[in-house]
């Protein structure tokens, strides 16, 4: 998540002047103050008009080149926006708004490395906490938090409560776990909307931090550290509240699923954890219990849920098959995990057979059948030898000939 647009967007809103109005302008800064009250309004192409009008007077007044650059942000013609706060530059003495808002443009178009030169200048011109927390935000936002904290620690001002934040994804970047945790709880016991200088979605803050917990976890486990129960109950606190939260809880959801397979990946005694977790989400379409299925890798449920609705719906080549790839997926995974544990099942061997004959000649899902086959076949041959006989039948189920022969090539290597 890149907090750097909250503040970049914020920025945007200084203007630099007010001129009294005029009904009848003839000059560049009344033309100006009519363009600027018509931005005010977010009447964005009037605005454009008579800000026109004032650069037609004046072509280096930099107030309003610097406000057309705003009419054009706010329209997402990012192009032309670049053009006036640089013509706004240019003609201007040092003024950090401007440089603020070219990093800004730079940062919408994703070339984070121009929106970072941008800000560091902005930062040196005058520093604020606008402009510090800006450039500090920027220089995380291009993996740079050895230079964010630098950033942070030489700065003059007296930093807020904001800057505890950035202090904390500095740290979770080095790996600083303790450090980068110390300061969210900080961040977060303090937060005050009304005495904070950024306008923070604390919901999305909340949601990154929970986030980042489960990677702490996920990066612990890779090294045989288990997470303790402060922590998990942390995380379950944190989903708890996020999962009910209409601005976040489809990517709580989301974000979740993707971290319980990977740390189930790597050990499978948090099942239960991530099945209290996820399940614990107000209502659940189908959909998304089977995602949750996926991610707990209860294949024996998938198949429970998808045989009695598939069993008389193959008859339509497309129909139904992200439901057929996910069944598939999971006969593969249980007759795995049945070699692994010595149980000879001949009819689910049948049921694969047959469906994969059904979908290897479907174009949509060809190649995730092969490919998934594929290493399926190398995987249970590698731990069972016997079962030559078994994947040398479903491969001559396939119904392209020349794959077919590919892989039977393919296969005779491996299996000699």
């Amino acid at each position: 998540m890149k907090i750097k647009i909250l503040f970049l967007i914020f920025c945007l809103f200084f203007t630099s002047f007010v001129f009294a109005q005029n009904t009848n302008p003839k000059t560049a800064e009344e033309w100006y103050n009519l363009g600027s009250k018509k931005y005010k309004a977010k009447e964005y192409t009037e605005a454009i008009l008579f800000l026109q009008k004032s650069i037609d007077i004046d072509y280096k007044y930099h107030y309003a080149l610097n406000e057309l650059g705003l009419c054009y942000f706010q329209s997402k013609n990012f192009t032309k926006a670049k053009e006036y706060f640089r013509l706004a530059i240019l003609y201007s003495e040092k003024k950090a708004t401007y440089y603020s808002n070219m990093s800004a443009v730079f940062s919408q178009i994703n070339e984070d490395e121009k929106a970072y030169d941008y800000a560091r200048k902005a930062l040196e011109i005058d520093e604020t906490s606008l402009t510090l927390f800006n450039a500090a935000s920027m220089a995380n936002n291009i993996e740079k938090p050895e230079e964010c904290l630098k950033i942070l620690d030489n700065a003059i001002i007296e930093k807020n409560n904001d800057f505890n934040d950035l202090y904390a994804r500095a740290h979770l970047k080095l790996k600083n776990f303790d450090e980068g945790i110390r300061y969210f709880e900080l961040f977060f016991d303090n937060y005050n909307p009304e005495t904070s200088d950024i306008n923070f979605s604390i919901s999305e803050e909340k949601r990154f931090y929970m986030d980042y917990l489960l990677y702490i976890i996920q990066f612990n486990l890779h090294k045989e550290i288990k997470p303790t129960d402060e922590q998990l109950k942390k995380i379950e606190s944190l989903y708890k509240e996020l999962i009910n939260n209409d601005e976040v809880k489809q990517k709580t959801f989301s974000k979740t699923l993707i971290r319980a397979k990977d740390i189930l990946e790597i050990d499978l005694s948090y099942q239960s954890f991530f099945e209290i977790l996820l399940l614990s989400k107000s209502s659940i379409s189908d959909a998304d219990r089977i995602e949750i299925l996926i991610a707990l890798r209860q294949y024996d449920k998938i198949i429970e849920f998808y045989e009695p609705k598939l069993n008389n719906n193959f008859g339509s080549e497309d129909e139904f098959l992200e439901d057929k790839k996910k069944l598939y997926t999971a006969y593969l995974y249980i007759l795995k995990q049945n070699i692994l544990d010595k149980k000879h099942s001949p009819d689910l061997e049948n049921k694969i057979i047959n469906l994969y004959e059904k979908l290897n000649g479907n174009k949509i899902i060809e190649s995730y059948i092969l490919e998934n086959t594929i290493k399926f076949s190398s995987s249970i041959f590698s731990k069972d030898p016997s079962y030559k006989g078994f994947i040398t039948t479903l491969f001559q189920k396939t119904q392209n000939e020349k794959i077919k022969k590919e892989i039977m090539n393919l296969l005779n290597e491996k299996m000699k």
